[in-house]
Parts: C-alpha cells; structure tokens; sequence
C-alpha cells in the first residue's frame, strides 16, 4: 500500500502591519471622530462660558464711596478686636503654663482683616486667586482627560472595532502604544487648554470686575511651574 503525499500547506497569510506613524494617524483619527468626546469638549467650553458669567454677575469693583465705607468699617473692626483682647488681657487671671497670647490671642494687626471683607459683593482679586484657580482648573482638566480617555478606549471594546484594528496590526503592544500616545498628547493639549481659558477668563474678571491690585513677586512662577510640570508629566520618560 502505497503512501499519499499531500503537498505541505501553504502558511496563513497575515496582515502586513502599518508603520506605527500611520496607526497613531489612524488613533488620532478615530479619537477626533468620537461624538462623545465631542460632546464633552462642547460641554466643557460651555461650563467655561457660564462660569465666566456667573463670576461677572457676583463680583463688582468698588467704587471710592464703597471703598471708603468699606476702610471706615474695617477700622472700626481692628479697634474692637484690640479693645477685646485689651479686656481680655485685664480680666483673665493667667494660669499656670499658658502665656497671654494662648489665653486671648496673639495681637491684634491690621494686614490679618483685608479689606475685601467688608465689601459686597466683593471685587475679583487676581493676586489672591490666581493660583489657586489655576490648580482647581488643572484638577479639573485632569479629570477631563480621564474621561476622555476612558471613553476612547471603551468605545473600542464596546463597539468591537479592537478585533479589527487587531487584524490590521495584529502586534497589541504597538496598537496599546499608540493609544496611550494619543491619549497623553490629548491630555497635555487638554491641561495648556483648560490654563490657558483660566488665565484669560480670570484676565476678564480681573479687568471688569477685579479690584486693580498690583500682582506680587514671584506670582507667574508659582502659577505657571507646577503647571507646567504636570502638562509635561505624560511625556516625560519613565
């Protein structure tokens, strides 16, 4: 009896895999064309217009007659506290351990009552302000960027358009690369956005609204630094 040969089979023929510049071509692409993203964008540039004027609506400049009785009522506040403390410096028997400044406070000075206090509604001071809306904005930018990229991802899975990208570039270590990149280079543009609309919307409320106050030194490094740092954090190495 004599043997069969059959011919060897031909092996599979697999996808030839793109460059990855083309696949971070087709990442960037299939991230802009999401409508959920676009949606979140539209919604956030929307929540930057109404905090815009809600902040015009509440603060106010002072006028000199505002300002005036504003100085008259801080005065009358500073001698108060100095005439408690002075009472209370007389009547309190001290005790033992405890020195007068844990008994009735430490003394009484003028810088400790701002202004700002007695005027309603108060003006918008940049000089106060700035940084702390800066990092309270660039914590929201980063959860913004979360999102996004949390939906960008889950769309592929959900949608099964990861089975096809994977037979067009079978090598999931390229495909998982290339998202990343995306998303991080989405976030670094997302965080500049978001300092960026900060400054200008807090430029607006500082020239129509603001109190006029000259800013301090040192005031853009200690705004822009860590600002910086953390927009460049996704694309620094390791």
């Amino acid at each position: 009896m004599s043997a069969v040969s059959t011919p060897p089979q031909a092996d599979r023929p697999t996808v030839p895999a793109g460059r990855f510049s083309g696949l971070l071509r087709a990442e960037f692409q299939r991230f802009t064309a999401r409508r959920f993203i676009r949606l979140l964008l539209l919604v956030a540039a929307l929540v930057w217009v109404g905090a815009l004027v809600v902040g015009l609506l509440n603060y106010s400049s002072p006028s000199p007659e505002r300002l005036a009785a504003a100085e008259q009522q801080r005065q009358e506040q500073i001698e108060a506290s100095i005439e408690g403390r002075a009472d209370c410096l007389e009547q309190v028997l001290p005790e033992e351990g405890l020195t007068p400044e844990q008994l009735c406070g430490p003394p009484v000075r003028e810088s400790d009552f701002s202004i700002d206090w007695f005027i309603d509604p108060p003006p918008f001071s940049f000089a106060e302000n700035g940084a702390m809306g800066a990092a309270s904005v660039g914590l929201l930018a980063a959860a913004l960027a979360f999102l996004l990229g949390a939906t960008f991802v889950g769309a592929e899975w959900s949608s099964r358009s990861m089975t096809n990208l994977l037979f067009w570039e079978p090598r999931r270590s390229r495909v998982l690369g290339a998202k990343a990149a995306v998303v991080a280079a989405a976030a670094v543009v997302l965080g500049v956005v978001a300092q960026v609309a900060w400054l200008v919307m807090a430029g607006t409320w500082q020239a129509l609204v603001g109190d006029g106050r000259e800013l301090p030194d040192g005031f853009w490094s200690e705004v822009v630094a860590p600002r910086a740092a953390a927009c460049c954090w996704p694309c620094s190495p390791g």
